[in-house]
């Protein structure tokens, strides 16, 4: 079949000819993410990102959750992620950026912090 991408606003569809196949909310989504550290220390944090653009999202959009969550623990447990939290923080939004920039997605915001922390 032939697929095409349709923008916001009111759409007609033929019921028996065409199909939504996944509807992409292009706000920002919020995903809890946790691990450990190279050195043992484990840390809890949250990761925000956007859909930016839908036609590359949507191969991977049923699977983004675990993506980032594994690409981010994969990132934080390697030996040369850096120790001060601000450095890490922005270390990891620009790696992660760098892996999912060309699948359409843009990771906005990282909160990182010990997991014994409040």
């Amino acid at each position: 079949g032939q697929t095409r991408f349709v923008g916001a606003g009111t759409r007609f569809l033929l019921p028996l000819l065409e199909r939504v196949s996944h509807k992409i909310s292009l706000t920002g989504s919020a995903l809890a993410i946790d691990g450990t550290r190279a050195a043992g220390e484990p840390w809890r944090g949250a990761l925000y990102f956007q859909v930016v653009d839908p036609a590359r999202a949507d191969r991977i959009i049923e699977s983004v959750d675990g993506l980032l969550r594994e690409s981010a623990r994969a990132l934080l447990a390697r030996v040369d992620a850096p120790a001060d939290a601000a450095e890490c923080r922005h270390w990891l939004k620009q790696t992660l950026n760098a892996e999912v920039r060309e699948r359409g997605l843009l990771v906005t915001r990282i909160e990182l912090r010990p997991a014994d922390a409040a």
